[in-house]
């Protein structure tokens, strides 16, 4: 499968290529800097692998975008280049949800790289939303392979992180969860920045015995295995029906919280 990925939904800027087996990543930290470097950090891996403006709508199968939640900001820029360019090349544009790809590069970072293969167990996700909030959700492995199993323990949501009393509920969600769902064999993994962000959540992993996961910003090179290994697109036929659905499909960024017009307060920034 040829493709272009491109997330920009932390404070990062991340783009991926493959063309014929050639993959080219390009992933830096870079606030406040994506929406002048995304544009020439896509020509420079295009240039890497040799594959001109001209061929790409030839030779591209798909571009994968980030589509959330994260920054405000950095989604509408990821997800509004990535439809600029599928239009006029005339190729599909994957939305890839932002809580399942971390859970995926989890999962796939400690199962030797078959996420199918993994055994049973649980991912917990939590990244800092800003504003004293975090975007989090608890996956089973399982629901990560197969969308059609269940449970997914906890849709993605975004809640309160800055004191005990909103967040009591949820720590007890997930403390429970954890506890009654995992046996003396299962994994149970941490990803995501909320935890560094706010101790509380840590607090979660320590008294629960979770793992957390070093690497935890979406990566655009994570795509092209998510695609594969939770989506099941390889390449034949089905990958190219699912492709055809797809085009014309305007991606929507997935904010969850509706509230992004927030101001900051006086004296502050705020960069959603």
């Amino acid at each position: 499968m040829n493709y272009l990925a491109i997330d920009t939904s932390h404070h990062h800027c991340s783009v991926s290529i493959c063309v014929d087996g050639r993959v080219v990543d390009f992933h830096q930290h870079m606030p406040r800097q994506q929406s002048a470097e995304l544009l020439a950090a896509i020509e420079q891996v295009m240039d890497k692998v040799a594959l001109s403006k001209a061929e790409a709508a030839s030779q591209l199968d798909c571009i994968a975008v980030g589509q959330g939640p994260g920054s405000f900001v950095g989604l509408r820029l990821a997800i509004s280049v990535a439809q600029g360019l599928g239009e006029a090349w005339g190729v599909a544009v994957v939305a890839i949800p932002t809580l399942h790809l971390l859970a995926s590069q989890a999962v796939y970072n400690q199962s030797g790289g078959d996420i199918a293969a993994t055994q049973q167990g649980l991912c917990w996700v939590a990244c800092d939303a800003r504003m004293g909030q975090v975007y989090t959700a608890l996956f089973s492995y399982e629901y990560l392979v197969d969308h059609n199993s269940l449970p997914q323990y906890k849709l993605e949501m975004v809640i309160s992180a800055k004191t005990v009393s909103p967040l009591a509920d949820e720590i007890q969600f997930f403390n429970s969860t954890i506890a009654s769902n995992r046996t003396s064999t299962d994994h149970v993994f941490a990803i995501g920045n909320g935890f560094e962000e706010y101790p509380l959540l840590a607090e979660v992993l320590q008294t629960q015995g979770v793992t957390k996961i070093a690497d935890d910003i979406p990566r655009a090179a994570h795509m092209a295995i998510y695609m594969k290994q939770v989506l099941g697109l390889q390449d034949g036929t089905a990958l190219q029906a699912y492709l055809n659905a797809l085009q014309g499909v305007v991606v929507v960024p997935e904010y969850i919280r509706n509230n992004v017009a927030a101001k900051a307060k006086s004296g502050s920034s705020l960069d959603i």
